[in-house]
């Protein structure tokens, strides 16, 4: 499990502050990092200019690394529960389930606490869960009207 407490006195509080105004965002591109040797100024500047990417530790030769825009915006893009393409449908300490309409593949980034135990299904199939921007969830959506689900699988391991 990964200590939070490095993650929080490496990044200044103001750029965690306003990184952490929405739960919820879009990107367009993912750089993948070294757990062991992680970068903290690297991610600072890219929250506190609100670069249009994510961290993500998990480095698979399968690893997709760009989204499908052709005109991708230079900044993440929030998502809130007034976006009208976005829905949280239910919601618990165990299980999220959401809907989006989005026009072009994109990395979907939830700030949220990452743990190995939760898998996610999108549109019914099981899709791979990276550890995201060091202790967070992300995952790729397809382009279209997507429903996903973030499931605990195992509520009593000890670790």
């Amino acid at each position: 499990s990964y200590n939070y407490d490095i993650f929080y006195q490496s990044i200044d509080n103001q750029v965690l502050l306003k990184y952490f105004q929405h739960k919820f965002y879009l990107v367009d591109q993912i750089q993948v990092i070294d757990s062991h040797q992680i970068n903290f100024n690297l991610l600072q500047n890219s929250f506190n200019n609100q670069e249009n990417k994510a961290f993500v530790f998990q480095n698979r030769p399968d690893i997709k690394k760009q989204g499908t825009d052709p005109h991708p915006p230079g900044n993440i893009q929030p998502i809130t529960q007034e976006d009208k393409n976005f829905k949280i449908l239910a919601f618990d300490a165990n299980r999220v389930k959401f809907q989006i309409k989005v026009p072009y593949e994109k990395f979907f980034v939830y700030n949220d606490v990452f743990d190995p135990n939760w898998r996610v299904t999108i549109n019914g199939k099981g899709m791979p869960l990276y550890q995201t921007n060091v202790g967070f969830k992300g995952v790729w959506l397809s382009q279209g009207k997507i429903l996903w689900n973030f499931v605990m699988v195992d509520f009593g391991s000890t670790r």
